[in-house]
């Protein structure tokens, strides 16, 4: 099995560094409502992000799509 690219490596390493600031558990009855859709949302795009990256292989048909999914779920989490 071939090891992670570059790209993976720099995506799965600032994933990590983003799911680390979202804080620990959160627990729907101590928390804000909107805290709570947020972290729920949150959660959703990292999910994205990680089937991306097992689609992210040269024999993939929509690797360029894929990608773009990667992308537009990193720049939500950014934000």
């Amino acid at each position: 099995m071939k090891g992670l690219s570059k790209y993976q490596r720099k995506v799965l390493a600032e994933l990590v560094n983003l799911t680390n600031s979202l804080g620990g558990y959160l627990d729907g009855t101590a928390t804000s409502e909107l805290k709570y859709k947020e972290r729920q949302r949150s959660i959703m795009n990292i999910s994205q992000v990680i089937y991306g990256l097992f689609l992210d292989h040269p024999d993939n048909e929509s690797r360029e799509h894929d990608i773009e999914i990667i992308e537009q779920n990193m720049r939500i989490l950014r934000e």
